[in-house]
């Protein structure tokens, strides 16, 4: 076993153990790559200018964008400096194997879709936001009876594959009504969380910060959807099921989030949308939405609970809560009330 395979397998179990296991992946992610470009598995001592240049131009040869061949990059050099400061090699303070590579992280265009592709979204979801509360009447039924579940219904035509289509177009439009909630946060978001027939009140997993989402209709319709196969779990959707641990739970929704990605591709030429849709898509969409419904920065800020520490807190010093109902109430308006209304 070499000193990095040492080294790094050391740093993923401590990681793991503190439930950081994001990081974790990436540090396994990261001396994969390595030993790939290698065709070896590396060592400390192969972390050198030259190597990391060639490191970084075979990454570019295979068509990886920048911030991708820079995300290994950059973890690979944690590995390694934390490699040197706990003494496991010996380095030269005089050179920089990294000082020729990119390690930044670039600015990319945030996808977006605009309000007509939203709409198409919501045509595409047809039955269940109409007159849908936990219950649904079948069409094909001649008795006209009344289905709880429909699994159980006699039109039993639509295939299981077409079902999880229609489920992940749901998860994603939960997402962008609940103010563009992260896929983590809703795929994982817990009954508790649930306040009454008010709010949502959570902690993004991404940066801890706590937002409070005022439900609107589309989002209670949507969650009565999957009301039934949730009935025995802590989570609001039954996209992660039977969890172990906190290490289960993630891997879970890396599952989870891979199918999510997978079934959206087929949701949008459901849908007839040309572009390709992922799940933090719904995110972009509400911030775009709203800015072109012209809801104040400042508000949108706020709903999303964005991770730019400064001015993110400035925003939610200065934000009161109707302010942020009155801006998803509204955003939801133009894709679902105004639709019944006509």
């Amino acid at each position: 076993m070499t000193n990095l395979k040492f080294f790094t397998e050391a740093q993923i179990q401590e990681l793991t153990e503190a439930g950081r296991y994001r990081t974790a992946r990436a540090y396994l992610s990261a001396f994969n790559k390595l030993n790939t470009f290698l065709g070896r598995e590396a060592d400390f001592c192969d972390i050198c200018y030259e190597a990391m240049k060639g490191f970084e131009l075979w990454m570019q040869t295979g068509c990886l964008l920048p911030n991708t061949t820079s995300f290994y990059i950059r973890n690979v050099r944690v590995i390694y400096n934390k490699g040197a400061k706990a003494g496991v090699f010996v380095t030269d303070s005089t050179i920089n194997p990294f000082s020729g590579v990119y390690t930044g992280v670039a600015k990319t265009a945030k996808r977006a879709l605009e309000e007509g592709e939203i709409h198409k979204m919501v045509e595409a979801v047809g039955e269940e936001f109409k007159d849908f509360k936990n219950e649904r009447v079948c069409k094909d039924c001649q008795d006209k009876k009344v289905v709880k579940d429909n699994r159980n219904c006699k039109s039993k035509s639509k295939s299981k594959k077409n079902r999880e289509e229609k489920n992940a177009l749901l998860l994603f439009l939960f997402c962008f009504f609940a103010q563009g909630m992260p896929f983590a946060d809703a795929v994982l978001l817990k009954k508790k969380a649930v306040v009454g027939d008010a709010a949502i009140v959570y902690r993004r997993r991404k940066t801890g910060k706590e937002v409070v989402v005022f439900l609107t209709e589309p989002m209670r319709r949507i969650m009565d959807c999957f009301a039934a196969e949730t009935h025995n779990s802590p989570y609001v959707f039954p996209f992660v099921k039977d969890v172990r641990d906190s290490r289960d739970e993630y891997r879970k929704y890396t599952v989870a989030l891979t199918n999510q990605n997978r079934r959206l591709k087929a949701v949008c030429r459901m849908a007839g949308l040309e572009k390709p849709v992922s799940t933090h898509v719904a995110r972009h969409s509400w911030a775009s939405a709203a800015y072109n419904n012209n809801i104040p920065v400042s508000t949108i800020s706020a709903s999303l609970g964005h991770c730019s520490e400064k001015t993110t807190q400035i925003y939610l010093d200065m934000m009161n809560s109707g302010a942020i109902a009155m801006a998803n109430k509204a955003i939801a308006d133009i894709f679902f009330n105004r639709k019944l209304k006509k």
